[in-house]
């Protein structure tokens, strides 16, 4: 009970110290089979202290298939940037929002998507790494 306690006691102290506005989406959609009308909803949550630690910036190369799947000597492929943040984000601030692996983080005008996602063992905060590609923004 006490390391609860302590955990607690850190969390709230990293939200003021690093705690910055952030907006996490939650997509879903329902299709009606007589109809064939599709009904996308888009969950929103703002967050007004979460817990965004320094980005890596990184540069990633990928092959187009033909490479992979024939292994020819000229193919195509491409350099592309990628930003990764660790998050850290308090149940309570989502209310009732589960985030889940599609979920999606707005921040600072970009829009990052969930390449790890985890809950902590008391479930009172999510850590996560979200990544960034460089033309990515907001739509």
């Amino acid at each position: 009970m006490r390391a609860i306690k302590f955990i607690r006691k850190i969390l709230r102290r990293l939200k003021k110290r690093y705690g910055l506005p952030v907006t996490f989406r939650n997509h879903t959609s329902t299709n009606d089979l007589e109809s064939g009308v599709i009904t996308r909803v888009t969950v929103e949550q703002s967050v007004r202290r979460c817990i965004v630690l320094n980005s890596e910036e990184a540069r990633d190369f990928a092959y187009d298939l033909s490479y992979i799947a024939a292994n020819k000597d000229f193919t195509y492929g491409g350099f592309f940037d990628t930003s990764k943040r660790l998050m850290i984000v308090d149940v309570k601030d989502l209310n009732t929002l589960e985030l889940d692996m599609n979920s999606e983080v707005v921040y600072n005008g970009l829009l990052y998507r969930m390449v790890k996602l985890e809950r902590s063992e008391d479930n009172k905060s999510y850590y996560m790494l979200v990544e960034n590609l460089s033309t990515e923004t907001v739509p």
